[in-house]
């Protein structure tokens, strides 16, 4: 969306940067709505990713509350910049045919991974068929050739995310993982209600640190090893989710959305995004961890 957004605040010769960061924050605070919001989720859960119906009942409330602190807070903190008057006569450009399969691919995909969702299926190779026929029908209709639209991924950030799950790997094979998991079932036995919220709020500062893949691999590791009560379990998540909105590098949206704003020629950097984001994540981290335990009871 961040693109789309950046033209929307051209053309009405908006100060961009506020439009752009709620760009930024709710694609991590709105990344536990449904179980295929984030990819995170997925490395969290793994084979054991809950149902539709499951997911709803155990993050909906959660998720309201962490979009609407998110939007409320961001609102308030860029209130100056949102004073700007806007141009009132904008020229719209009409939609052409390729933006309308686009937009048209991006619905039936959605569609795909909701059903995927609720048969319980997995959802990389929909999520990659879906993907390639879109490609392939736009770049029919535009006569172009696969590798021009690759050049528009953003391969940079891959080997950083690639470096991450090694380490991931080797924290693994020394047994600093399994020793993370006692320490959590520690925690559990010395106060169960304490638990959820220190697990989401540790986890979160964590994703700050490796990034919240990384971060959330490691936690489906202690997760699947089991032990653990469905509260703890989703407060660990709502932190992967949406701890990384402290920090320019705490997920892959949020570097990707670093990349985009990039080649649009703005720059914002990691002190003033960490000053917003000490902000705006911490009280929606823990209004959301407040709705996992309310749900919970």
């Amino acid at each position: 969306m961040t693109p789309a957004v950046h033209s929307v605040a051209k053309s009405l010769k908006a100060k961009p940067l506020p439009y752009l960061l709620i760009c930024a924050f709710v694609a991590n605070a709105a990344s536990f709505a449904l179980p295929v919001s984030n990819p995170a989720n997925l490395v969290v859960f793994g084979a054991h990713m809950p149902s539709l119906g499951s997911w709803l009942s155990r993050f909906g409330l959660a998720t309201v509350l962490s979009i609407l602190a998110t939007y409320v807070i961001l609102r308030r903190h860029q209130r100056r910049s949102l004073t700007h008057t806007l141009c009132e006569e904008v020229a719209l450009l009409p939609l052409t045919t390729e933006g309308r399969l686009a937009a048209l691919g991006l619905l039936l995909t959605s569609v795909v991974l909701l059903g995927a969702s609720v048969l319980n299926a997995h959802l990389g190779m929909p999520t990659l068929l879906c993907a390639l026929a879109c490609m392939s029908v736009i770049g029919v209709r535009r006569r172009e050739m696969p590798w021009q639209v690759l050049r528009g991924i953003a391969w940079n950030v891959f080997p950083l995310l690639a470096g991450m799950f090694v380490l991931v790997q080797g924290l693994d094979q020394t047994g600093a993982i399994a020793d993370l998991g006692l320490l959590l079932r520690d925690l559990v036995q010395a106060s169960a209600s304490w638990a959820g919220p220190v697990s989401g709020v540790v986890t979160a500062l964590a994703c700050n640190v490796v990034n919240n893949l990384p971060a959330g691999l490691i936690a489906g590791m202690v997760v699947n090893a089991g032990g653990l009560s469905t509260h703890i379990v989703d407060a660990i998540l709502v932190g992967v989710d949406l701890g990384p909105n402290l920090s320019l590098t705490g997920s892959l949206a949020t570097l990707l959305w670093l990349v985009t704003l990039r080649r649009e020629g703005i720059h914002i950097g990691s002190l003033r995004f960490l000053s917003i984001g000490c902000v705006v994540m911490f009280p929606a981290l823990l209004l959301a961890l407040g709705g996992i335990f309310a749900a919970s009871l």
